[in-house]
């Protein structure tokens, strides 16, 4: 059977107030939907705005934060270093307390001897 022949139903289908009511229905809901569609997008949209100065925000505070660490580690490795000069200097003869304790001891030794002091 041939849809577009002489005996088809499609062709015998004659419009009608109902058909076209159904067809102005279907029509304003598609345009209904579409405004909801364009809502969306415009919020959408917005919303990608408001993302996008999120993230320039996060893009500064990420530098400053990487800033700082570079900040900080120069700070460490100078404090690091000024602790290896003390220690050498502590270690070293400049400092080095040691000789001159045990003569002051072996003074007082003297010292008590000839005071009659044990």
């Amino acid at each position: 059977m041939n849809p577009a022949g002489p005996g088809s139903r499609l062709l015998s289908v004659k419009p009608t107030d109902l058909t076209l009511r159904v067809l102005t229905e279907i029509r304003d809901a598609i345009r209904e939907t579409n405004s909801r569609v364009d809502q969306a997008n415009s919020r959408l949209d917005q919303t990608n705005v408001r993302l996008e100065a999120v993230e320039h925000g996060l893009g500064a505070g990420n530098q400053r934060l990487v800033e700082t660490e570079i900040r900080l580690g120069t700070a460490i490795t100078g404090v690091a270093g000024t602790l290896e000069e003390l220690k050498s200097l502590l270690r070293g003869e400049r400092l080095d307390f040691r000789d001159r304790v045990e003569r002051c001891e072996l003074d007082i030794v003297v010292f008590k001897e000839r005071a009659g002091i044990r």
